[in-house]
């Protein structure tokens, strides 16, 4: 397929302009631009290609009908990461990145976004998609929700929404989320919220309007300094 051969070759960083790209997979100039227009992430000017999201070239691909494998294999984990910040500052949230405690238990996220007093504790999973079994979700999506929940009773995490959170607030809702690269599973499952990347802005947009019926925990800010949460 052409769009999978374009975009491999475009992730592998094999080609930095059009002439080259066109080379690679074969095909005119005229074909290639085309299909690179289909394609988010990446754009082309004055015949040099520049790629401004990785993942979200691969999102696009894969949803053009690439392969997840062929795909999502030139992905790390960090890219991903990188991207979910990225796009969670757009919103206009505040992100801190691989948030760890050592008590109540050791515990560590991925990425923490906040606004206003809004939480979102973020696991990021960029498994292939064809690997991405409805039991294997499930089983990560319970386990994020009791790690959130181990959060919740940390003091370095109250402090840390505590400090973040809009001071006219006096509690904070924190949503554990899971984000992924594929695209077939979103909506509640095992008490955490999931979220294909692809998705993610669209999910932002609506979830003032929805963020008392997800699934989350109250933590309490109290101004004489007390820390604690509640579910």
């Amino acid at each position: 397929m052409q769009i999978e051969e374009i975009a491999r070759v475009i992730l592998q960083g094999r080609a930095r302009d059009l002439a080259e790209l066109s080379r690679l997979v074969g095909k005119s100039s005229k074909i290639v631009l085309d299909e690179l227009m289909k394609l988010q992430g990446v754009s082309v000017e004055g015949g040099i290609i520049t790629v401004s999201s990785k993942v979200m070239l691969a999102v696009s691909a894969i949803e053009l009908g690439a392969s997840p494998l062929a795909v999502s294999s030139f992905l790390n984990w960090r890219e991903f990461e990188e991207e979910v910040k990225r796009i969670l500052e757009e919103y206009g949230a505040r992100c801190t990145l691989n948030f760890r405690i050592s008590r109540p238990k050791r515990a560590q996220v991925d990425v923490i976004g906040v606004k206003d007093n809004l939480v979102l504790v973020v696991d990021c999973k960029h498994w292939n998609p064809r690997a991405t079994s409805p039991s294997r979700l499930q089983h990560a999506a319970e386990e994020h929700k009791e790690r959130v929940g181990t959060l919740a009773r940390s003091s370095e995490f109250v402090r840390l929404v505590c400090r973040s959170i809009t001071p006219s607030f006096s509690s904070s809702l924190v949503l554990p989320v899971l984000i992924t690269l594929s695209q077939r599973t979103r909506g509640v499952l095992g008490g955490a919220i999931i979220v294909p990347i692809g998705l993610l802005r669209g999910f932002l947009a609506e979830i003032d309007s929805l963020k008392y019926e997800l699934p989350h925990i109250t933590v309490r800010c109290p101004r004489l300094g007390m820390e604690g949460a509640r579910k």
